[in-house]
């Protein structure tokens, strides 16, 4: 977040979608206010999942996309901040379990994504981390139902927290965050 956002005022919402790659399509999101400032950014990691067998179905060819765009995308898929996690064996700052509600599934019949977004907001609400989030990166494993319930883990650190949420049935990862914080 580039300034703050504050309740009962207009914002513009712009997006859009970077083109197809093996590793799927980022939709990019900025959030103007009245002053047509940018106030927040954001990058999201589209792909197409064929919703009977629940897998990736990678485009056939990346012809369209120039040599800088491979580039790009290589770097992403490596990125280190998708290796920095700790293991889920660590011991959290914080652990809480939440129940998948009617209220937080979508039209596809799984747990909206913003919802994750919730989860995390109100495991940190709980540690008294009182810092704005300058930027956060959600890593989706699988698809979260009705009723599952997801064990919240909080890893925080000085400038970083990372959240996992573990499926409290299978022990599997359904997400994992990292959120970065703005420095006082």
């Amino acid at each position: 977040l580039d300034y703050p956002i504050i309740n009962h005022h207009r914002y513009e919402v712009r997006t859009w979608v970077n083109p197809m790659s093996s590793l799927g399509m980022d939709r990019h999101y900025e959030v103007l206010d009245e002053q047509h400032r940018v106030v927040a950014r954001a990058v999201g990691k589209w792909v197409i999942v064929d919703d009977e067998r629940y897998v990736l179905i990678k485009p056939a060819t990346l012809s369209s996309l120039d040599l800088n765009q491979h580039e790009a995308l290589n770097q992403k898929a490596i990125d280190p901040m998708y290796l920095d996690y700790p293991s889920v064996s660590d011991s959290p700052t914080l652990s809480l379990l939440r129940t998948v509600v009617d209220s937080e599934i979508d039209f596809n019949h799984h747990m909206n994504n913003v919802v994750y977004l919730d989860y995390i907001e109100s495991l940190l609400k709980l540690s008294n981390r009182n810092r704005p989030i300058k930027d956060y990166q959600i890593t989706y494993s699988q698809s979260l139902f009705l009723g599952d319930m997801v064990r919240l883990s909080l890893y925080d650190y000085e400038e970083t927290a990372i959240v996992y949420g573990v499926l409290d049935k299978t022990q599997k990862v359904a997400f994992r965050a990292i959120l970065h914080f703005n420095s006082y």
